[in-house]
């Protein structure tokens, strides 16, 4: 991927906090590094949790959880805990482990809340 550089903390921090759009970060990042160009930046599990629930209650589509773990996805400016990266993975590539349903959605938040992500899943 071609970068134009540019730190992607800021705008993935105004991701996470609600202050820039889901396709204004996706057009900002697009175009800047992937590397880290200091401390990476702490996703909280609780972030992800928020956003599976919010899918669960029907006010996100999968579609936007896909896009938005896309930006996340194995960056190394970005410090996820091990179980939320494998979330973040599994959101970010519905071609190999089929479509997000609310209740592999809500499977995750609660493992991720709890620090479990085993049980049943319907995929």
């Amino acid at each position: 991927m071609t970068t134009l550089g540019g730190d992607a903390r800021p705008v993935l921090l105004g991701l996470l906090s609600g202050e820039i759009e889901l396709t204004d970060a996706e057009r900002l990042v697009g175009g800047m590094s992937w590397d880290p160009l200091g401390e990476p930046l702490p996703v909280p599990d609780s972030a992800l949790v928020d956003l599976l629930r919010r899918y669960v209650d029907g006010s996100l589509e999968a579609s936007f959880l896909c896009r938005w773990a896309e930006l996340f996805e194995c960056r190394e400016d970005v410090l996820l805990g091990s179980r939320a990266a494998d979330v973040v993975f599994e959101l970010a590539n519905p071609y190999q482990y089929g479509d997000l349903t609310v209740s592999r959605a809500q499977v995750l938040a609660d493992g991720l809340a709890s620090r479990d992500l085993t049980g049943p899943s319907d995929r």
